[in-house]
């Protein structure tokens, strides 16, 4: 009987381990989608930088196609903040949940301590 319940307490030990493997293989997959998306945020401010400094001399057209320009800028950074504010979300979220997996960690282990403990008084 201790025997089958060290077994299944070892099961549990290695499924938390894997689950704990896999969220920390995601926090990495979201670290490097937040790299990237303030990487995109930083390149589109400069191609807006670039375009901000054009002029528009008396055509109304060219001032539109640049207005046209350069809301699509701050539109694109406005989707890069949100998406970026998402992951941070996320990422707290893994954390979170990851935390809260290695503390069961330690408590299962505690038990199969004890367990281990108890098992040779009884035979």
């Amino acid at each position: 009987m201790w025997s089958r319940l060290l077994a299944i307490k070892n099961h549990r030990e290695h499924r938390l381990r894997a689950e704990i493997n896999r969220i920390h293989a995601q926090i990495r997959a979201q670290t490097g989608a937040l790299e990237d998306i303030r990487r995109q945020r930083v390149e589109s401010a400069q191609r807006w930088r670039k375009h901000s400094q054009k002029t528009c001399t008396g055509k109304a057209d060219q001032l539109h196609q640049l207005r046209s320009e350069l809301n699509h800028f701050y539109t694109a950074d406005l989707q890069f903040q949100k998406e970026g504010e998402r992951l941070q979300k996320e990422m707290e979220d893994s954390h979170k949940q990851r935390a809260e997996l290695e503390e069961a960690l330690k408590k299962c282990i505690k038990k199969q301590e004890k367990l281990q403990l108890v098992h040779p008084m009884e035979q």
